[in-house]
Parts: C-alpha cells; sequence; structure tokens
C-alpha cells in the first residue's frame, strides 16, 4: 500500500485535480472494500515489477494473487449493488482495465505515464479513458469529492 500511495498512483494521474482521488480517495475506500483493495495492490505490485527487474516474477506473481483474490469478491459486489459499494465497483472497474493491460505487457513500460517524462501528455489511448473515467467521478458529484 505504501508504494501505491507514495509512487504508483502517480502514474495514473495526469492533472492536479485527479491526484486526491488516485492517492487518498481510491484507498480509503479500498480500507472498506476488500475487492478493490486487492485490485489496487495488484497493480502496485505490476508496477514494482516494471521498477526492479531482478525481482519482476516475484512481484508478478504477487499480482497475479492479489488479482486472484479480488476477482470473486468483485464478483459478488457485482451482484449485490449497494450505494454503499457502487463507487468501489466503478473505481475497481478502472482498476480491471490498468490489470488486464500492464499484465499483459510486464517488459513494457507498464504502459502507464512516466511522471517524469518531459512529454507527459503522450499516453496509450487506453489511458485516457481511465483517467477520464476518473474525471467522470469527480464531476459527477458522487462521494469521491
Amino acid at each position: 500500500m505504501h508504494h501505491y500511495t507514495t509512487t504508483t498512483y502517480l502514474t495514473l494521474v495526469d492533472r492536479h485535480d485527479t491526484a486526491r482521488i488516485w492517492q487518498t480517495v481510491m484507498p480509503e475506500m479500498a480500507n472498506q472494500h476488500d475487492f478493490l483493495m486487492h485490485a489496487l495492490l495488484a497493480c502496485s505490485a505490476l508496477h514494482l515489477a516494471h521498477l526492479s527487474p531482478a525481482e519482476q516474477q516475484r512481484y508478478i506473481m504477487r499480482a497475479q494473487s492479489h488479482q486472484d483474490m479480488a476477482m470473486p469478491l468483485f464478483r459478488h459486489a457485482i451482484t449485490n449493488v449497494t450505494e454503499h459499494n457502487c463507487d468501489a465497483i466503478l473505481a475497481f472497474a478502472h482498476f480491471l482495465v490498468i490489470y488486464s493491460f500492464a499484465a499483459d505487457q510486464p517488459d513494457e513500460r507498464l504502459l502507464l505515464a512516466d511522471p517524469s517524462s518531459p512529454h507527459p501528455g503522450l499516453l496509450c489511448s487506453w489511458l485516457y479513458f481511465i483517467r477520464n473515467g476518473c474525471l467522470s467521478f469527480a464531476s459527477s458529484g458522487t462521494r469521491l469529492n
């Protein structure tokens, strides 16, 4: 979780106004919903795999383990959508897309933004979907604000 809140979340934001959602709100929601916590940790483990080539396999296995724990919990949640879990379900869908692309390309740039890049606007097209979805949270008046 520490790695996510200090480093991984930075690869998911491109605007200052979404940083708080990815760094603070997502982990807060994850503390209330196990499926979201495992999704967040899976993506963070994939990020660690990217950053630590010598330990890449270990982190990929950890990511797969978290994702394997998340999916049955998520399936149960989507059969019982409530006001309490609806934001977490939508957040999980975002992490699921991130995980799916990143897990498919472990040797690449994780398909996430490089916060130190001089051209942070050069993103994979699917990442615009994720980031704009996060902006939808912020602009729709949901509890994420």
